[in-house]
């Protein structure tokens, strides 16, 4: 029960992110939001592992736990969330989101096929209605265009449906790398491991922006499309305190 509280209350956030990302990419870029959101992690985790036992819990690590944390890091907040926020801007947040939920599906089949979890009717409804989402949005898409038409925004479905496809893979893959890093730790080895996450997303992002020689893309920003990124970095941070 406590689980499926803690899963609410980070699909809540995510929800708030995805709202909050896609007025700030209307203007900004998407790698502005990614040096914003990524590297701000880092000193929000780093508070909360401190005072959660997280430092104590990476402590007592393995090799095996540090390699698996990073990986999910790189693949989640590098290749997902790069996706996501390329597919919000390309089709919307109402039409990205559907694509997206599909790495529910990916998470659940790897977790069946490599940690031998089992499928129960509540999983079988619930897959049915993610692959609805996102067969609904292909139906309405004429529909859909039309409406952003008169809004002055079209979505731009082929290059959009593939990013989302990229966001579905990176955080469909993910929990099967912390499930496998963390295993059956407690909430320090949880927050530790967000934070190497974190740490591993940031050292990758800021050599990614200096080999694009974009060190200055924060700069372009006006008040406003800095505030909403900032304000994503909250809301899926705390996403992703309540998912790990």
């Amino acid at each position: 029960m406590f689980g499926a509280l803690l899963s609410l209350a980070s699909a809540a956030f995510f929800g708030l992110n995805n709202a909050t990302i896609r007025r700030g990419v209307i203007k900004g870029s998407v790698l502005q939001a990614m040096v914003i959101t990524v590297p701000f992690g880092v000193p929000m985790f780093a508070v909360i592992a401190f005072f959660m036992g997280g430092f104590e819990a990476m402590a007592r690590w393995g090799v095996a736990p540090w390699l698996w944390m990073i990986l999910a890091g790189l693949v989640h907040f590098v290749i997902g969330r790069y996706g996501n926020y390329k597919a919000t801007q390309l089709l919307g947040s109402t039409l990205s989101t559907p694509i997206q939920q599909l790495s529910i599906v990916l998470a659940l089949v790897l977790a069946v096929g490599f940690l031998g979890e089992t499928v129960n009717l509540m999983n079988i409804i619930g897959i049915a209605l993610v692959v609805v989402g996102p067969m609904i949005v292909v139906r309405r898409k004429k529909a859909v265009t039309q409406a952003g038409t008169k809004k002055e925004f079209i979505p731009n479905y082929r290059p959009g449906l593939f990013w989302g496809a990229v966001c579905a893979f990176g955080y469909g893959t993910s929990p099967l790398f912390v499930a496998l890093g963390i295993g059956d730790g407690g909430i320090a080895d949880s927050v530790g491991g967000l934070l190497v996450s974190y740490v591993a997303a940031t050292i990758v992002l800021i050599l990614w922006v200096i080999a694009a020689r974009q060190t200055g893309a924060v700069s372009g920003l006006d008040r406003s499309t800095r505030g909403w990124f900032l304000l994503s970095t909250l809301f899926v941070a705390l996403s992703q305190f309540f998912r790990y």
